[in-house]
């Protein structure tokens, strides 16, 4: 029996439609370098954050300890970013200028972070970058939303960024030789993992694609020594799925080093490494030196391990902490030496290395 090719015709062109549908919701693809024309005229995501007028929090979400969400220093301050266990309150700036012994609280004007990082440019003080839930609606548990912010003279400002997508734990760093912000890297709900690189430098953004390159990936490490002109890049992770409530997931988990030189990257083969980690955090010392700290290991413990990557002889090395690092929840380099940072009835630091 012959069926005429007309009956399937509507059903060819919805697919068509719905396929052209999808495109137009994700976005370009991870990976997908944009000239800094197009950065200029479609800055990408850029939902304005607003503070919260919820007060909605159990009383065990208010009796429980903050977070520590991200830390960075400048030459004279240690700044963390504190984020409440209440999901409705805002996360708070707080800076040291005694070496972390005490902390003031600088503004209250941030999102209640999932994760954040955290660094310092000397053009736009603090720069904070997160993703976060917006619960101004009461939809579904909130929108989760991205968001990138600055903190100079007392001011928080939300900054645009290049993402024109969902964009989830990037690796951020600041060069201070090259004067350039980097944000690489990051997954999306929709076009998975990404190996983009993108550049702030003279306040525009601009990415190209390079033949040699990391694998796609997100929750690596990545910071910049203050004595050299490249930046060093660690680990993360490319996954199918992950979900941080139960710590499940099908990922691969990268132990590879790279360089990056502010135009191309090279692989360092070391003889050691930090192993597999998820997440970890990194700062830099002003003699050259790189610290990774913790970290959430492939078989769902958090890792207590602080490594030393030699900017000289381009290997890892696991240090001797000074103190217990049970309860370490962020790392921070102050002068030469390394400061963990915890929050529980107040802010402290303590040096660790």
């Amino acid at each position: 029996m012959f069926i005429s090719w007309k009956i399937y015709l509507p059903i060819l062109v919805g697919f068509i439609v719905l396929f052209s549908l999808i495109l137009v919701h994700i976005g370009p693809p991870a990976g997908t370098a944009q000239s800094p024309q197009e950065v200029l005229s479609n800055p990408g995501t850029f939902h304005p954050y607003q503070i919260p007028s919820i007060s909605d929090c159990s009383p065990s979400s208010i009796s429980s300890p903050p977070t520590l969400s991200a830390a960075a220093s400048s030459d004279s301050t240690i700044a963390l970013v504190e984020t409440p266990s209440c999901p409705y309150a805002p996360s708070s700036l707080v800076e040291s200028s005694d070496g972390g012994k005490s902390f003031v609280q600088m503004s209250d004007r941030l999102p209640n972070f999932d994760f954040a990082e955290m660094v310092y440019d000397p053009n736009l003080g603090f720069v904070i970058f997160g993703d976060y839930k917006d619960y101004q609606c009461y939809c579904q548990g909130g929108n989760q939303e991205i968001g990138m912010w600055n903190f100079e003279n007392g001011t928080i400002t939300q900054m645009l960024f290049p993402a024109a997508y969902y964009l989830e734990l990037p690796a951020l760093a600041y060069n201070s030789l090259q004067d350039s912000l980097y944000l690489f890297g990051g997954t999306t709900f929709y076009s998975g993992s990404s190996n983009q690189i993108w550049i702030l430098n003279s306040g525009i953004w601009t990415s190209t694609d390079l033949k040699i390159a990391p694998s796609p990936r997100f929750a690596s490490a990545m910071t910049c020594p203050p004595t050299e002109k490249f930046c060093v890049l660690f680990g993360g992770a490319n996954c199918l799925y992950y979900d941080y409530v139960i710590q499940d997931h099908m990922c691969l988990f990268l132990t590879d080093t790279w360089i990056f030189d502010g135009e191309n990257w090279n692989q360092i083969q070391t003889q050691t490494n930090p192993g597999e980690l998820f997440n970890p955090i990194i700062t830099s010392s002003p003699d050259g030196k790189i610290y990774l700290y913790g970290g959430l290991t492939n078989t769902k413990v958090e890792s207590q391990n602080l490594w030393e990557f030699d900017s000289s002889s381009l290997n890892w090395d696991n240090v001797a902490v000074a103190s217990s690092s049970a309860n370490i929840e962020q790392i921070v380099s102050f002068g030469n030496q390394i400061y963990g940072c915890v929050s529980s009835s107040q802010v402290s630091c303590l040096v660790i290395h």
